[in-house]
């Protein structure tokens, strides 16, 4: 599978109903039937310091979930370029309209060419890595990687532990923590 070249499926600003119809539509893409909780986002975005002025890049922003729980965070001197490649889920994010928000409506594979920022604090990934083929996942590592300050953190969640092992040989200080 190319995680980028599934069908795009243009329809009017979703309710949260309508993630559960577009993931079914396209499960490989969409990666879940729902949400992100609350209790994830807040999970997903422990140890950045938003105290100080920060760079973040959002892989897989989706129905903005953790978009939100970002930029509540944020100071004002700070910037969150969110990926999504899924046009559905666009007007949901562009609804946030907060001037620290950049929406990328692109594949993450182009993530070390087309950004406005060239390094960056935090990645905060909700990608389903379980639905992509190794070769895409290793450039997809490199490319995070090659963008995250010295420093940096990587923050990505899984529904499984498929990935376990892949990711611990690509990043060194590797931490797990559970979420219901």
């Amino acid at each position: 599978m190319v995680p980028c070249t599934e069908p795009r499926i243009d329809t009017n600003i979703m309710t949260k109903s309508n993630l559960t119809i577009e993931a079914l539509k396209n499960l490989k893409q969409v990666g879940t039937l729902v949400s992100s909780s609350r209790y994830l986002a807040k999970k997903m975005i422990k140890g950045i310091p938003f105290g100080q002025d920060l760079n973040i890049l959002e892989l897989g922003a989706g129905d903005g979930a953790i978009t939100k729980e970002i930029l509540k965070k944020l100071n004002d001197n700070s910037t969150l370029i969110s990926y999504e490649n899924h046009s559905s889920f666009i007007p949901l994010l562009q609804n946030l309209n907060d001037p620290r928000l950049t929406i990328a409506e692109q594949c993450v594979s182009q993530i070390s060419t087309n950004l406005p920022l060239k390094s960056f604090d935090a990645v905060v990934s909700s990608l389903p890595l379980a639905n992509f083929e190794l070769d895409f996942k290793l450039d997809l590592f490199k490319g995070i990687k090659s963008v995250l300050k010295p420093g940096g953190t990587f923050h990505q969640y899984q529904y499984s532990l498929l990935d376990y092992k892949l990711l611990k040989k690509q990043f060194d200080n590797l931490e797990i923590d559970v979420c219901l």
